[in-house]
C-alpha cells in the first residue's frame, strides 16, 4: 500500500500526441521534490496513451495508472480527485509541461498563509515562442471574504478589472494547488455533463468556498496553445454544454447575492459564445446547411429568451475594440455582419492567437 503522499499530480488523458504526453509525464517525474503521487487517467484513449502510462508505472511506484472508458476530461479530472489520498492536488493537462521546481515552489508559498487555493502564473507556448503569462496586474494577491470576487471574476470577465494581461485566464484548474482536505470537505468535484467550461464551474464554487485564496506571479507551468485545438471541431449541439454552465453560472450569481458585476460577466459570456458558435457550428466549413439557412438559425438564436436579454444589458465599457464591433453586429441584428467579422477575426486569430 502506497504512502499518503504530500501533493498528488493528476493527469487527464485523451488522444495527446506522444512526445507531448511524454514530455509532461517526465517533467512531473524530475522535480525536486520527491513526495508526491501521480495519476494518470487514460480516459479510453484509443491510442497508446494507456500503454505508455502503464510503462511509466512500471518504472516508477510513485505513478498509479486508471484506465477508464471515455467519459469526458471532468470524469478523468473526478477520478484523479477520487484516487488520491494527500494534502494537495494539482492538475496538469498532457500536453503541457511544467518546471522542476513547480511543486517546491508551491508549498513553499503555502506556508504560513491558511490558504485552501494557491495559484502561480504560467508561460504560453506557441509553436515558435513563449510568452510570460501573469493572471493578475498584482505581483502577490492574498484574498478572503468578498475580496475573491475579483478572483473568480478574472476567469469570468477579465475586463472588469482590467486583469486581462494575455492569451490565458485562470479558469483552468491548471497552475494551482488545491488543499484536498477542502474540496472533500464541501465536494467540489467537476461536473462530467459539461463539455465545454466544466473548469470555471469548478472553480467557481471551489473560489466561493475557499477560506482564502493566495495568488503569486511565478512563472511555473507551461500552457501549450494550439492555434485550432479544443476549438476547430464541427459541434452540431454546441449550445447545450454553454447553456447547461450559463444555468449554473446564474443560479450560482442568485444563490450566492453576488454583485452586479456578476451579472455583468455573466452578459458578456453570453456575447463570447456567439464567436464560439460562430466558429464551431454556423460558419464551419463542415456544417452542412447553406449559409442562408445558417444566418436564419443564428439570427433565432439570438432572439431566442437565453441570449436576447444579456445581449441588450451589456455594459459596452467592459468589452474590447473587438468585442465592441461583434457586439454592434448583434444589436443591429445582423448574422452577414456577424459572418464577415467573423471570417476577418479567424484570419487575425490565427495570426495572434487570440480570440474574442
Amino acid at each position: 500500500m502506497k504512502k499518503k503522499a504530500s501533493v498528488s499530480v493528476i493527469v487527464p488523458i485523451y488522444k495527446t500526441p506522444i512526445a507531448y504526453l511524454k514530455q509532461c509525464i517526465e517533467s512531473i517525474l524530475t522535480q525536486d521534490f520527491i513526495d508526491i503521487s501521480i495519476i494518470l487517467v487514460d480516459d479510453g484513449s484509443p491510442d497508446n496513451c494507456g500503454s505508455i502510462c502503464d510503462t511509466y508505472a512500471q518504472k516508477d511506484d510513485r505513478i498509479t495508472v486508471i484506465h477508464q472508458k471515455n467519459a469526458g476530461v471532468a470524469a478523468a479530472r473526478n477520478s484523479g480527485i477520487e484516487a488520491c489520498d494527500s494534502d494537495w492536488i494539482t492538475f496538469v493537462d498532457p500536453d503541457d509541461w511544467i518546471e522542476p521546481n513547480y511543486i517546491s515552489t508551491f508549498l513553499n508559498l503555502a506556508k504560513n498563509r491558511d490558504a485552501d487555493i494557491i495559484i502561480c502564473s504560467c508561460y504560453v507556448n506557441y509553436a515558435q515562442k513563449q510568452i510570460p503569462n501573469a493572471f493578475f496586474r498584482n505581483n502577490e494577491i492574498y484574498a478572503k471574504g468578498k475580496e475573491k470576487d475579483r478572483m473568480m471574476l478574472q476567469f469570468l470577465c477579465a475586463q472588469i478589472y482590467k486583469d486581462n494581461l494575455g492569451t490565458a485566464d485562470s479558469g483552468s484548474p491548471w497552475c494551482k494547488f488545491y488543499k484536498k482536505s477542502f474540496i472533500d470537505k464541501y465536494n467540489i468535484r467537476f461536473n462530467p455533463f459539461l463539455e465545454r467550461m466544466e473548469d470555471n464551474a469548478f472553480n467557481l464554487f471551489a473560489y466561493q468556498k475557499s477560506n482564502a485564496i493566495y495568488y503569486n506571479n511565478t512563472y511555473l507551468y507551461h500552457y501549450r496553445k494550439s492555434l485550432y485545438s479544443g476549438f476547430s471541431k464541427y459541434s452540431p449541439n454546441i449550445e447545450k454544454s454553454y447553456e447547461l454552465f450559463f444555468k449554473i453560472f446564474s443560479d450560482f450569481i442568485e444563490k450566492e447575492d453576488k454583485t452586479s458585476l456578476f451579472q455583468d460577466a455573466y452578459n458578456i459570456k453570453i456575447l463570447n459564445s456567439i464567436y464560439v458558435y460562430c466558429k464551431m457550428k454556423y460558419f464551419h466549413p463542415d456544417n452542412p446547411f447553406y449559409l442562408k439557412e445558417n444566418f436564419r438559425q443564428l439570427k433565432d438564436l439570438l432572439h431566442s429568451k437565453v441570449y436576447f436579454q444579456p445581449l441588450h444589458n451589456i455594459k459596452i465599457k467592459y468589452l474590447s475594440l473587438i468585442e465592441k464591433v461583434f457586439y454592434l453586429a448583434i444589436r443591429l441584428d445582423s448574422p452577414f455582419l456577424l459572418w464577415i467579422l467573423y471570417k476577418s477575426k479567424d484570419i487575425l486569430f490565427k495570426i495572434t492567437g487570440k480570440g474574442i
